[in-house]
């Protein structure tokens, strides 16, 4: 059915391989965080010199190693085998090195070096360093700053799918930084910054406007000032921005109280990262009373399109009794209710986000009649706004015929413009299609492109596909060349 490869977009695939995510030039998160003890010097027994022609295998074990995934953690291994792959113009390598110089991780800091990396994979047009090139020239590291620029670039990721680009642009509409302010294009950027597909739905969205935040210090007064405005008149995303200042203590002392008040605002509304921080501050008595089961409630509804959130609600279910678990869904479906009403009065307002939700609950018969073809209904209305979960979803309605008559061509037409975004099951369905020539006509070279776009990001099925289709080209040549011989 559509919503159960509609779920698997959001959380299935987020244990299917690891994956390098690079937000913004701060202190680098996760694989990145652990520096190497001890430089790694090439020599005839270095394993990554057998992978000299390979960038994309270079750049997994980078990842590997710079995770220390099966591996011990070793940051200048890390360096090594992004530098081998970068230098052949591999642009995730390429950006990779950059933020480790920008970084000192495995090498020391280097500005100019980190500048030059990004910018040649922002170049190739690879969507985490187009916002990390942004954010260099809107600080100024490492060259002048230059807010023209820095619009440029964050517009390119934004434009591209990259989250955090997208809430960058929104700040700068907010701040009048190489454009002039725009309260109305500043809450559009910040509305399409949540949405969570591909890699987005595996991590903690609250991370993006933190981190931004904290690496715009200077400025949060101004969007404190900024959010407290539209919170106030009732906007979503405004409200949840607002409670992780107020959560955080940005630009305003640490007030949890009032963080709740506001993630509350926005949960009702149907903000899933704020149903998140919601469910996570009940579940651990942070500015409310402590509710176990109105925290889980939260976290189930936001488990949907989150896998952070399903994680942490699988957590707090290991020390909950039957009775309270039981307690827990009846709770998840009164929110449900509540929330559908205001997806519903939003949908009809045109809200994007609200229609693709409206879309999926019609599409699962939670708080409304379950209804495929009102499902298809507002996942079109959302994707016809450039909404990529519902366009994705779409996509699926067309392919399986579930609420709009079967047809895998307009099927392929609405993969390709969320593959086209960074959504990664769209580019693996995509290059399925193109192989088995689905909906479009059948062309190799098309689906190992959008396999090797899938697999960058690490999804299993596309590096297996991908791998599958290189050995069988691989085996035409060498039987070719024998024919030859």
């Amino acid at each position: 059915m559509v919503k159960d490869a509609c779920f698997q977009t959001f959380f299935t695939m987020r244990r299917a391989a690891v994956s390098l995510v690079v937000l913004i030039i701060l202190p680098i998160i996760g694989c990145l965080a652990q520096e190497a003890t001890e430089p790694v010097k090439p020599s005839g027994d270095n394993p990554v010199l057998s992978l000299e022609g390979d960038p994309e295998a270079l750049y997994f074990r980078g990842i590997v190693h710079a995770g220390g995934h099966g591996e011990p953690k070793n940051a200048a291994f890390a360096v090594l085998c992004w530098r081998k792959a970068a230098e052949q113009g591999h642009a995730a390598s390429q950006c990779a090195l950059g933020m480790m110089y920008a970084n000192g991780l495995g090498v020391p800091r280097d500005d100019a070096q980190a500048l030059r990396w990004i910018s040649k994979a922002a170049e190739q047009g690879y969507a985490r360093a187009e916002t990390n090139l942004g954010y260099i020239y809107a600080q100024g590291i490492g060259t002048s700053r230059d807010d023209v620029q820095a619009i440029l670039w964050f517009r390119k990721a934004a434009e591209h799918g990259e989250v955090t680009g997208r809430y960058c642009l929104g700040v700068m509409y907010v701040l009048g930084n190489g454009v002039p302010r725009d309260d109305v294009q500043a809450a559009l950027w910040f509305h399409k910054s949540e949405e969570l597909v591909g890699e987005y739905a595996r991590s903690n969205p609250g991370e993006i406007s933190r981190r931004v935040m904290t690496g715009m210090a200077k400025d949060a007064p101004q969007l404190f000032s900024w959010f407290g405005k539209f919170a106030g008149q009732g906007d979503s995303s405004a409200q949840y921005n607002l409670g992780i200042m107020y959560a955080d203590g940005i630009a305003v002392g640490k007030d949890l109280a009032q963080a709740a008040f506001w993630f509350h605002k926005a949960a009702e509304q149907g903000c899933v990262p704020a149903q998140f921080e919601l469910g996570i501050m009940h579940s651990k008595g942070l500015g409310v009373p402590k509710d176990v089961i109105e925290g889980y409630a939260w976290l189930n509804l936001a488990s949907v399109s989150l896998s952070h959130a399903e994680d942490g609600r699988d957590a707090l279910e290991k020390g909950m009794s039957y009775e309270t678990r039981m307690s827990g869904q009846m709770r998840t479906r009164e929110l449900l209710k509540l929330t559908g009403e205001g997806k519903i009065f939003a949908a009809t307002k045109g809200d994007a986000g609200s229609q693709n939700s409206l879309g999926m609950l019609y599409s699962i018969g939670e708080g409304v009649s379950k209804d495929d073809a009102r499902a298809a209904f507002w996942w079109r209305k959302a994707a016809e706004q450039g909404h990529a979960e519902a366009q994705f979803c779409l996509g699926l309605s067309y392919e399986k015929g579930e609420g709009v008559p079967k047809d895998e061509s307009l099927a392929a037409f609405w993969f390709r413009k969320v593959a086209e975004q960074g959504n990664t099951r769209a580019q693996y369905r995509l290059g399925v299609m193109y192989e088995q020539g689905v909906g479009v006509r059948q062309d190799n070279a098309q689906a190992e492109f959008w396999y090797a776009k899938a697999a960058e990001q690490g999804v299993i099925e596309a590096q297996g596909a991908l791998g599958r289709m290189r050995n069988r080209s691989n085996k035409a040549a060498t039987k070719q060349g024998a024919i030859g011989k």
